[in-house]
């Protein structure tokens, strides 16, 4: 099998997201501003020490990044083409952050780490090709002493980060066919990509970049290796098992796709980032919280009639899957606009309004974050209307 990188070049696909190109210091305002909406939020915040960065993931960043992992990991799990076996590793190693890393470095590591799990599934559980891994691990950064001018040390905090969770696919496929099923992967991953970050482009390439407000940054590497070094690969694994031969049809294609989760995080919060309000808006089945409740009134005794109500509502509603903020005595006493505010901020897609007249009528309001209007519906409704809203299989 040819190099494929003289035959591909691994070219670049931008998602561009109308994001207008500013200047390096106006810039760092906007990440600045982006961070401190998440610190306030409870999102997620920024350490940095002499030589390092850390990112300290608050209530709703946790859910976040459970989140995107999920959306991740499930919508190739599930994949209906082929089998894919998820791989955990435990042990932390030594890495370069995706953004610093050449391609075929992070890949080439990758590899030699799990071809043992090809030759387990290939071989002792009997599956043919096409397969694939699907794996996540802790990585700590190897080389974390890192230059910049003042300007562009908060856009660069990603370079150096202290610690961060790899997730990576590694397809196993036979080398006549692995032109066909890199372009798979590669249009697989742009789908899934503009589905979560809300992008689009005209292109059909390669490898994926992310146009933040200050500039591109390398979001998944999706990369078809060279054939030499996976048949040195299964060449030592031969070695190191001592088998007599090694067949040569069971010497596959190797096909991977890897991204960094604190990356897809920052791209996710950065992609849904809105500088005027100053909010997220978070694709729904990423959003921390789906639905919250608020009392228009700030009635509290109108609360008490009313927590009956949307305790059963909020048991529905997490019967079925979707997450609820439940609104708590403190906060009744706070102004309605007051409290859509902190809603909008911590990116919660829907509030059920409710008012005095909502125990004799049955009717709440449900307010959109994105749209800001409000549609008067029947509280029964609520669990099958938000089902149909967020496309939750009941």
């Amino acid at each position: 099998m040819k190099n494929i990188y003289s035959v591909v070049r691994l070219r670049k696909l931008c998602f561009l997201t109308g994001y207008v190109m500013k200047s390096p210091a106006v810039a760092s305002v906007t990440f600045k501003k982006l961070i401190q909406c998440c610190s306030k939020s409870h999102i997620l915040n920024v350490q940095n020490t002499s030589n390092a960065t850390s990112l300290q993931y608050g209530p709703l960043g946790c859910l976040l990044k459970k989140n995107i992992f999920n959306e991740w990991f499930y919508s190739i799990l599930n994949d209906g083409n082929v089998n894919m076996f998820p791989v955990e590793i435990s042990n932390p190693r030594k890495q370069t952050f995706l953004l610093q890393s050449s391609i075929k470095e992070v890949s080439n590591d990758l590899l030699q780490n799990v071809i043992d799990k090809y030759f387990e599934i290939h071989n002792r559980l009997g599956y043919d090709l096409p397969f694939g891994l699907v794996m996540h691990e802790p990585c700590i950064n190897k080389n974390i002493s890192r230059e910049e001018s003042p300007v562009h040390m908060d856009l660069n905090i990603l370079n150096n980060l202290e610690a961060w969770t790899r997730i990576s696919v590694i397809f196993f496929c036979p080398p006549k066919k692995s032109i066909n099923w890199f372009h798979h992967w590669s249009k697989e991953r742009h789908l899934w990509w503009r589905k979560v970050t809300k992008t689009s482009s005209d292109d059909q390439h390669l490898s994926l970049l992310l146009e933040y407000p200050w500039g591109k940054e390398k979001l998944e590497t999706i990369t078809l290796h060279d054939g030499k070094f996976i048949h040195d690969l299964c060449e030592k694994y031969q070695k190191q098992q001592q088998i007599n031969s090694l067949n040569q049809n069971s010497i596959p294609a190797v096909i991977t796709c890897e991204t960094e989760l604190d990356l897809a995080v920052m791209a996710c919060l950065a992609n849904s980032y809105d500088e005027d309000r100053n909010l997220f808006h978070l694709h729904c089945k990423l959003a921390p919280y789906k639905i919250s409740f608020a009392v228009e009134q700030n009635d509290l005794e109108l609360f008490r009639k009313m927590e009956n109500v949307v305790s059963h509502i909020t048991k529905e509603l997490k019967r079925i899957g979707i997450s609820v903020l439940a609104e708590s005595d403190s906060n009744v006493s706070v102004a309605l606009e007051t409290k859509l505010e902190k809603y909008d901020e911590m990116g919660i897609p829907y509030v059920v309004i409710l008012n005095e007249e909502s125990l004799s009528t049955g009717y709440a309001g449900l307010r959109n974050r994105d749209s800001t209007l409000q549609e008067q519906i029947l509280i029964s409704d609520i669990p099958s209307l938000l089902a149909e809203y967020l496309e939750i299989e009941r």
